[in-house]
């Protein structure tokens, strides 16, 4: 019957004993038999006394293995009941606990649905709730049921009534795959059911490699408002639940959904297909530049019309002119004006000639004056708008590319010195009212630095930047800077090009991998000029035009020397087409436009080869080398209470595993540090007494919090 036969017949003792008339029965129909052949031969009928037997036989025959049938299957209902009646919670032991609504049709019949009746009350007395009892109790008895029945497959799930479960079981040659799938799916029920203390409602979704979304409605509003505790039990269902997830929060609705996350892809190439010309206003503010491969099939775009700026953060060499080069192709794509400020001077020289991209500032006065430029044009679009002549929709959208601010403007103020201006130049101020006004004007800010230095922009300037993306490890001083958190991005694999962090137009920030762009600078290392050829815009609508070079030295009216004064360079023309000396750079004929200015060393431009996946051996080692990079040298050993956000971490000395700490929770339990993995950037928990030591470095810089 079972692979599980009870110990002794005497438990069935329990139960109130079943009585059977089966013999009762066969005696009465052999007398009636008798009976009726005996009355037949009195009257004079002639009845075949074989086939009258053999009838007799078969009826018998039949109605023993009905009965055996019966007894069969009361005996297995009374081993379920015995068996089951303590993990449903049940106070005495009741046949009424079980009922089996469907058998198998075969010889020896087994339980196809069970229906239970249980006890919402843990063994200690204290309620459970309708939703968590279910998953609890349903955990409870599925390994009794596998016991009883291992060559079947068992599902249970929430009954019609209030505290009941339909267990469904069918023989594993018809049902082999989902077994696993089923305990994941009773898994995470049952964790998400813990977490958010009977929960109003649980769901899975699955795909074919396993459970893929688990829903969850709470009523916990006010307990999840704080990110520390989202943040916790993210952590928590991650390490319970097999995967690595995902938590989104609906806190207006109170909904979370746990998402499987999937590996991201090494590389995506930038795709111009998705990209129409911008030719009304609707067009405008439809328009979306596709940034970077997320999770889940999310594609992180930056769409101007809601976040107004953008702000992209890398060291050197992790890919940030990538992204920029990736923004300026899909903008000249989409017919949109873009200006560029290269502040590292080599990095836009394959754009001179690119469709669309209007100005590409390398000198120091031009840069200044396309800044100062960008700002007249605002505050020509505030008067417009301010006398009734114009409205937003009158306006061409205007993309202004800084590529590397803290440069330029270093070598903004060097420039200003060594020209005698007194004062500090006022780039910075331009820049700071552009990033709170140009929105309004259809103006948009795109700038580059290596690190959110407080320096370049403060708490207001950064705020204006709805769109953020950091590329490559940063420091945790720099995370806390970019993301309000000092762990996030701290812990971005080196051997992973173009791998970093974003914020998604919900405001998310999730993990990424950064759409790879081609340098059209045919000098550049790593050049392909197909793919250059590919993505290069075929319409113009805004053709390149360079700014008059000013002399520092001019002559005034009366023959006498006079140094040109900052209005000169802001009032120098505006030509058309390109610096002639760009032309005579490309011919091979004379020096570059910069060239008279241009240092001895410059930095290499990023290239291709810099994204592509390296060898895996030579990464790690790298790896290992920096590993302990913008944190100090020195090793000391703390209390968990002492640590703070931004320290590395110890979490394992044998395999030299360490973390980025993200928090600390000390409570009756003991202590817990929320942290991310140096060696995987995933989010992890450590658990220990409050008296523990722990080997911790901190920060090169301290982690200040805005």
């Amino acid at each position: 019957m079972s692979s599980m036969a009870l110990e002794t017949p005497d438990e069935f003792a329990l139960l109130p004993p079943r009585r059977y008339r089966f013999a009762q029965g066969m005696l009465a129909l052999v007398i009636a038999s008798i009976v009726g052949w005996a009355v037949a031969e009195i009257l004079g009928y002639s009845i075949n006394a074989t086939l009258a037997f053999s009838l007799l036989g078969i009826v018998v025959v039949g109605a023993s293995v009905l009965h055996g049938r019966r007894r069969r299957k009361d005996r297995i209902m009374d081993e379920l009941v015995l068996r089951t009646y303590d993990a449903l919670g049940a106070k005495r032991i009741d046949r009424k606990l079980i009922r089996c609504d469907k058998w198998t049709r075969s010889l020896l019949p087994k339980p196809a649905v069970l229906l239970f009746h249980h006890n919402p009350v843990t063994w200690d007395g204290k309620p459970l709730g309708q939703t968590r009892a279910n998953l609890v109790i349903g955990l409870a008895l599925k390994p009794i049921l596998q016991k009883l029945f291992p060559a079947m497959a068992i599902k249970i799930e929430p009954g019609p009534q209030p505290f009941t479960l339909v267990a469904s079981l069918q023989d594993v040659e018809t049902e082999q795959e989902g077994t696993s799938e089923e305990s994941a799916d009773t898994r995470a029920q049952l964790v998400a059911s813990e977490l958010f203390k009977d929960p109003m409602e649980v769901e899975t979704t699955a795909d074919p490699d396993g459970v893929e979304e688990v829903t969850v409605k709470h009523h916990q509003g006010t307990d999840f408002a704080m990110a520390a505790r989202r943040n916790r039990v993210e952590r928590i269902f991650n390490t319970r639940v097999p995967g690595h997830w995902r938590a989104h929060w609906d806190t207006v609705g109170d909904v979370v959904v746990f998402k499987q996350r999937k590996e991201l892809p090494s590389m995506v190439k930038i795709d111009i297909s998705s990209f129409k010309p911008i030719l009304t206003h609707s067009h405008y503010t439809a328009f979306e530049v596709p940034i970077a491969a997320a999770e889940n099939n999310l594609v992180v775009t930056w769409r101007p019309y809601l976040q107004s700026h953008a702000l992209i953060v890398g060291p050197t060499g992790s890919g940030k002119t990538v992204i920029l080069h990736n923004m300026a192709i899909a903008c000249s794509h989409a017919g949109l004006r873009v200006w560029v400020v290269d502040g590292k001077r080599v990095e836009f020289l394959g754009f001179r000639w690119w469709p669309n991209v209007e100005f590409i500032a390398a000198k120091v006065p031009h840069q200044i004056k396309l800044i100062h430029d960008a700002k007249k044009l605002m505050d020509e679009r505030y008067d417009l708008i301010e006398d009734g002549k114009a409205s937003l929709d009158d306006f061409e959208p205007l993309i202004l590319i800084i590529d590397e601010v803290a440069s330029l403007v270093k070598r903004i103020e060097s420039w200003w010195a060594e020209q005698g201006y007194k004062g500090k130049p006022p780039v910075k101020e331009w820049l700071s009212d552009l990033g709170r006004l140009a929105r309004t004007a259809k103006i948009h800010l795109v700038l580059g630095l290596q690190r959110p230095d407080v320096e370049f922009l403060n708490g207001e300037m950064r705020s204006n930047f709805g769109a953020r993306y950091s590329v490559g490890r940063l420091d945790p001083q720099g995370a806390m800077m970019m993301w309000e958190n000092a762990a996030v991005g701290t812990t971005v694999a080196r051997s992973k090009k173009g791998r970093g962090f974003a914020t998604t137009l919900d405001g998310d920030v999730v993990e990424s991998q950064f759409i790879y762009a081609p340098n059209p600078d045919p000098v550049a290392p790593g050049f392909d000029p197909a793919f250059v050829t590919a993505v290069k815009p075929s319409q113009t609508r805004w053709g390149i035009k360079h700014i008059e070079d000013v002399p520092d030295i001019q002559i005034d009216i009366d023959g006498k020397e006079q140094p040109s004064l900052l209005d000169d360079y802001l009032d120098a023309q505006i030509i058309d087409g390109p610096h002639p000396n760009w032309v005579k750079h490309e011919e091979g004929e004379g020096p570059a436009e910069n060239a008279d200015e241009a240092p001895k060393t410059v930095e290499e431009p990023e290239i291709l080869e810099s994204w592509l996946p390296g060898d895996d051996s030579a990464s790690d080692s790298e790896d290992d080398d920096e590993s302990f990079e913008g944190f100090s040298d020195q090793t000391i050993s703390v209390e968990p209470a002492k640590l703070e956000p931004g320290d590395l971490v110890e979490i394992d000395e044998d395999l030299e595993l360490w973390g980025v700490v993200e928090d600390v929770l000390i409570d009756e339990v003991g202590a817990q540090i929320d942290y991310r993995a140096m060696s995987t950037g995933e989010p992890e928990m450590l658990a220990l007494e409050p008296s523990d030591k722990v080997r911790t470095r901190k920060p090169v810089d301290p982690v200040v919090e805005d």
